[in-house]
């Protein structure tokens, strides 16, 4: 069964700990769908989102947060915590962090085995 943009959505809804209504409700469906969009066209040749549905999702739905962050401005702009075994991402008030680049660059990090392109990760030397 391959992923739907209500399961990213209802991810991202997840992790952001909130469920955002009216116009900030569609802005949170447009970064989702927008998301699954650059995930999908930065998959290498032969990967398939499908292949790698709950990643993907995930993945998916920390891009959708970064640039509902971007887009919405979430007050503080600040991320208090992060969980990566069971994600969820805790708001907290303070200074901005930059955390929707960081959420952005969780996200691909998330993918790069699975990624045409993004940031270079070391995976080992053949000997």
């Amino acid at each position: 069964m391959a992923y739907t943009i209500q399961d990213i959505e209802s991810k991202a809804r997840e992790m952001l700990g909130t469920s955002p209504l009216g116009q900030e409700g569609r802005v949170l469906r447009s970064a989702c769908q927008t998301a699954a969009a650059e995930l999908e066209s930065k998959l290498r040749a032969g990967v398939k989102s499908s292949d790698i549905e709950e990643l993907f999702t995930c993945a998916a739905g920390l891009l959708a947060i970064s640039l509902y962050i971007e887009l919405t401005g979430i007050p503080g702009d600040n991320i208090e915590s992060f969980k990566a075994g069971e994600l969820s991402v805790k708001l907290r008030d303070g200074a901005k962090t930059g955390s929707s680049q960081a959420l952005r660059m969780r996200a691909e990090s998330m993918l790069s085995a699975y990624l045409e392109c993004g940031s270079f990760d070391f995976k080992g030397v053949a000997g």
